[in-house]
């Protein structure tokens, strides 16, 4: 299989290469980017056959199977549309479109052409999640409550997150973590409200959101958290439950050579579960190239994933009046 990746950002360069270039699978790895004449010389180095540097053209010549989309936001829903009339199938990054329509659009044009259309939501793909799960199981625990927390310093007044334009702020930077924890923990929301709790003064009215909370419920379960930028450095999941409560850090982001302990408490008795180190983006792109090749059984599952988590994100923009 050949793979394309368009865009040499710090997350393909740390995790996404490296991930690709671990799996037991058959790959040839191309890169899209601005900047290719500084990356020519590290090429064959970095394990990669080709370096391109016109996204549009690469995906018109370069002949792939499978396109990685990892570029500012507001640039994903063209190079996915173009990815998928080219014939290839796609992952990309969270936030994989900016609204509902245009991820129903560009899912009925998947569907069509029988290709996987993906977003790279990788954090529940880490083993501690079905650690946790066997112990829901064990413990017969329901979920009432899940607080999700991530937040971290202000990005650099230059980063793309800091721009309307390029699709940044909170809400589609984080939301989709919000989205995730919905879909795993509660279920079908009833009721979503959020509100926007920083925006960036330096750029007026069209400044971008920069922290947010949310309370999202169904019957007998609520979802609570509040993620973005300006804040010291935190990245939690608390699930409590009718018999045991569980609390899991690093949640968001897990390190591939680290392990993740999990603190839980059960019957008033406290415990501690500790799942060795994993990579969360080699299994999850392990799942998903997997997935490519079987056929469309298979794609649906990720389709799902991605439709239910675009709809949820446009609720929480309108709640949080983000941009877009």
């Amino acid at each position: 299989m050949r793979v394309l990746i368009l865009g040499c950002s710090s997350i393909v360069r740390r995790r996404v290469l490296p991930a690709f270039r671990s799996l037991d699978q058959d790959l040839e790895l191309h890169l899209a980017t601005r900047r290719p004449d500084e990356l020519r010389g590290a090429a064959a180095a970095g394990g990669l056959s080709g370096i391109h540097g016109d996204y549009a053209a690469a995906i018109a010549t370069c002949g792939a199977d499978l396109v990685y989309v990892s570029l500012p936001n507001a640039l994903h829903a063209a190079h996915v549309r173009a990815a998928l009339e080219h014939g290839c199938h796609v992952i990309v990054d969270k936030p994989a479109l900016l609204d509902a329509q245009t991820a129903d659009a560009c899912l009925a044009l998947a569907e069509r052409r029988g290709l996987l259309l993906a977003e790279a939501t990788v954090w529940d793909c880490h083993p501690v999640w079905e650690r946790v799960a066997q112990l829901q199981a064990e413990t017969g625990c329901n979920w009432r409550h899940v607080a999700a927390t991530f937040v971290f310093p202000h990005p650099a007044a230059g980063d793309f997150r800091r721009s309307a334009a390029l699709g940044g702020g909170a809400c589609n930077d984080l939301g989709p973590y919000t989205a995730a924890c919905a879909r795993r923990f509660v279920g079908s929301v009833d009721r979503l409200s959020a509100a926007t709790l920083e925006r960036d003064p330096a750029a007026g009215r069209a400044g971008v959101d920069l922290a947010f909370g949310l309370l999202a419920t169904r019957a007998g379960c609520a979802l609570t958290g509040q993620f973005g930028f300006g804040a010291e450095y935190a990245n939690r999941i608390e699930l409590f439950g009718d018999t045991a409560h569980f609390a899991v850090e690093p949640a968001f982001t897990t390190p591939a050579d680290a392990p993740v302990a999990i603190h839980w408490r059960h019957r008033d008795v406290e415990h501690r579960t500790v799942v060795p180190a994993a990579d969360s983006f080699a299994r999850f792109l392990a799942r998903a190239v997997g997935d490519a090749r079987a056929g469309r059984a298979r794609q649906a599952v990720w389709a799902e994933r991605l439709r239910a988590d675009a709809h949820f994100l446009e609720r929480l923009r309108t709640a949080c009046g983000a941009t877009r």
